[in-house]
C-alpha cells in the first residue's frame, strides 16, 4: 500500500519523538543515579572522637523498665527518660559503652549536665566501672554502669528527663622544662602531671635530689 506524503511525514515525526524519549528517560536515570551516589557517600561520613556507641539496659529493682526510654545519644551525651515506681527501693541501671577513636589518650573528668536539663532532684545517678582520673586510649573501648534511683524522698514526681554528659579531656602534659621550674619554685616535683618517658622522669628526680643534697651541705 502506497502511503501518502502527509503519512510518511507523520509517521517520521512520531519516530523521532519516540527516539528522543528513549535518549531523554537514558539521560535521566543516569544523573539520577549519580544523585544517589552522592547522596550515599555523605551519610556514610565516620564520625570521630570520643562517644559513646551503645546503651543497654542490664537490670532493675520495682521497675517497669519499658517506661523508661534512652531517647538518643550523641558523642558523650546521653537524653534518657528515667521512670521508677512509687517506692524509694525503685532503680534501674544501663550499660554504656564509650569509644575513643582519636590518636591520643584522654582522662575523664565526670559525669556534668545543666540544671535546666534535669527536672528531677529527687532522682539521683551512680557511676561505676570508671573513676575521675581514669585514662582510655586509642581505639579504646570503656564499659561502665549508671544506676539512677531515689535520693531518699519522692519530692515531684517519679520521671526524670536529663541529659547527661560523659566529659574525657585531654591529658595533661608538662615538658621538662617546666616540670624543673615547678621543682625550683616549690620543691616538690608533681609526679602526677607528668606524663613523659620514664628516662625524663628519672633524670628531674635524679637533679631533684642533688639540689636537696646540696642544700643540706649549707
Amino acid at each position: 500500500m502506497k502511503l501518502s506524503k502527509k503519512t510518511k511525514i507523520t509517521l517520521i515525526f512520531l519516530g523521532i519523538i519516540v527516539i528522543l524519549s528513549t535518549f531523554l528517560g537514558v539521560g535521566y536515570a543516569q544523573i539520577s543515579a549519580v544523585d544517589l551516589t552522592i547522596s550515599g557517600k555523605a551519610t556514610m561520613k565516620k564520625q570521630e572522637g570520643i562517644m559513646i556507641t551503645s546503651i543497654n539496659y542490664v537490670s532493675g529493682t520495682n521497675v517497669n523498665q519499658n517506661l523508661s526510654t534512652i531517647n538518643d545519644f550523641y558523642q558523650t551525651t546521653m537524653d534518657s527518660t528515667i521512670v521508677l515506681n512509687n517506692d524509694l527501693a525503685s532503680t534501674i541501671t544501663y550499660q554504656i559503652s564509650i569509644q575513643n577513636t582519636l590518636n591520643e589518650a584522654y582522662t575523664f573528668a565526670g559525669v556534668i549536665y545543666d540544671p535546666n536539663f534535669y527536672d528531677n532532684a529527687s532522682i539521683v545517678y551512680e557511676v561505676s566501672g570508671i573513676n575521675i582520673g581514669d585514662k582510655i586510649e586509642p581505639n579504646e573501648i570503656k564499659t561502665l554502669m549508671i544506676t539512677f534511683k531515689y535520693n531518699g524522698t519522692i519530692l515531684l514526681n517519679n520521671t526524670l528527663n536529663s541529659f547527661l554528659n560523659f566529659k574525657f579531656q585531654k591529658e595533661e602534659i608538662i615538658p621538662v622544662n617546666n616540670i624543673q621550674t615547678v621543682i625550683e619554685e616549690t620543691g616538690n616535683l608533681p609526679i602526677d602531671k607528668i606524663s613523659s618517658t620514664e628516662p625524663i622522669q628519672e633524670k628531674v628526680i635524679s637533679e631533684e635530689k642533688t639540689n636537696i643534697v646540696n642544700q643540706e651541705d649549707k
